[in-house]
């Protein structure tokens, strides 16, 4: 069952943290990946190759987190208030409905902006799909009360 609207925005507003967040991790993993598997690995010191991987890691993780924050903001008060209000109209509240939906627009909105700003970025889109999904996963989870089944009471 649905619950009541302060229940609703908190529940958006948690999604929009988590769904930043996701997004820089994935940054920090990004960078720090690269910086370990670089091609001049040998060259330089592993420890301090490692070290500078981590440091731009974090730099990224702050940046990822600072430009997606707005982002997915937008995103889900454009797109996706309407569509959690169509889901809940069809009677679609699974949580897997949820998760592949919202997946399914992180990754669409990501590609519309990365065509409108910086097209060589488009291949990188497809990870736009895990923030969304958890995004997705984090509002069914806070906007719905859990449904208990309760025992069936003995006769008397």
């Amino acid at each position: 069952m649905l619950r009541p609207l302060p229940f609703r925005l908190e529940a958006l507003i948690i999604a929009n943290f988590v769904a930043a967040t996701v997004v820089s991790l994935e940054a920090m993993l990004g960078v720090a990946a690269y910086g370990v598997f670089a091609p001049n690995a040998a060259s330089n010191g592993l420890s301090l190759l490692i070290g500078s991987a981590i440091s731009l890691g974090l730099l990224a993780a702050a940046t990822g987190f600072i430009i997606a924050l707005p982002a997915y903001l937008a995103g889900l008060i454009v797109v996706g208030i309407p569509t959690w209000w169509a889901l809940h109209r069809t009677r679609r509240e699974g949580p897997l409905i949820f998760i592949a939906v919202a997946a399914l627009e992180s990754v669409a909105g990501g590609a519309f902006v990365a065509l409108l700003v910086a097209p060589e970025a488009l291949p990188l889109t497809p990870l736009l799909a895990l923030p969304g999904g958890v995004a997705g996963w984090t509002i069914r989870l806070s906007g719905y009360e859990r449904i208990t089944p309760h025992p069936p009471r003995a006769r008397p």
